[in-house]
């Protein structure tokens, strides 16, 4: 597979959990996302104990295989084939191509679904929502993220990436942003209970991550259209710099840490629970 042959490893090898522990961290471009890392501290302590995650439009599967070496039973299901292949040979948990507004799955299956960055893909959000509902268990939790249009920047480096391509792009952004009251009565509409919220990426993390999604398109040639398109720059010089100097950007991005107590971010992360 094309896959296989980029990240060069032998599939004719078998699929050996213990390779898969050591290489996830090293190929999985999302490893090197100052948002995927934030993200990644929130959801630590919003999804806690154990039981069953589903991760709804899980990517490259960074999220889903973070809480799989935690000892959730994670699921992640994608419209990507190539997302799901990536996954199903490399992340933790279980993977499949799916529509996530039409889940195969039984009613009250989850005890926790995680919906990070997708809300805004979808053109009818109740689609989602109502799915999210049904298959989770009352009582269950929903976190989700999504663009906050009340950043210092509004919505401007969010559209980076997602409104120079077409509606019919998986990345395309149907809704540009949403404060915290209008999150909060969206999901109150479909059956939740907002129980806590955070801001993030709220200055200089928004900057690195607007300047990630500039240089990335330029590198392949061509415009952002699947978090797949990340592992075609892997072997590009630009990315082996970018890894070297990831340290430096991140302890500059601490600094949001500090502004977060004055300012919102360009990010809202929430969870909530099914009532």
């Amino acid at each position: 597979m094309e896959i296989e042959k980029d990240m060069g490893i032998n599939a004719s090898g078998g699929d050996d959990i213990s390779n898969v522990s050591v290489l996830h961290t090293a190929i999985n471009p999302f490893h090197y996302s100052i948002g995927s890392v934030v993200r990644d501290k929130i959801f630590e302590k919003m999804i806690t104990g154990a039981g069953k995650v589903l991760d709804l439009g899980c990517g490259l599967g960074y999220f889903t295989d973070n809480l799989a070496k935690r000892n959730f039973t994670c699921e992640g299901i994608d419209l990507d084939d190539a997302c799901i292949e990536y996954c199903q040979k490399y992340m933790r948990g279980s993977y499949k191509t799916g529509n996530i507004t039409k889940l195969s799955f039984l009613n009250s299956s989850f005890d926790y679904v995680l919906c990070s960055e997708v809300i805004e893909h979808i053109p009818d959000e109740r689609l989602i929502l109502e799915e999210a509902n049904r298959v989770l268990k009352r009582g269950g939790v929903l976190v989700a993220t999504v663009p906050c249009s009340s950043g210092i920047f509004g919505s401007l480096f969010k559209r980076i990436g997602h409104n120079n391509v077409d509606s019919n792009s998986l990345e395309y952004h149907w809704h540009k942003g949403y404060t915290k009251e209008q999150i909060t009565e969206l999901l109150a509409k479909y059956g939740f209970k907002v129980i806590e919220h955070k801001y993030t990426l709220i200055f200089m993390s928004e900057i690195v991550m607007a300047v990630t999604k500039i240089f990335v398109p330029l590198f392949i040639k061509k415009k952002i259209n699947s978090q797949a398109n990340a592992l075609k720059i892997k072997d590009k010089w630009i990315w082996k710099v970018y890894v070297k100097l990831f340290p430096i950007l991140k302890a500059m991005c601490g600094i949001d840490r500090l502004l977060v107590k004055i300012m919102k971010g360009h990010m809202i992360i929430v969870k909530a629970v099914k009532i």
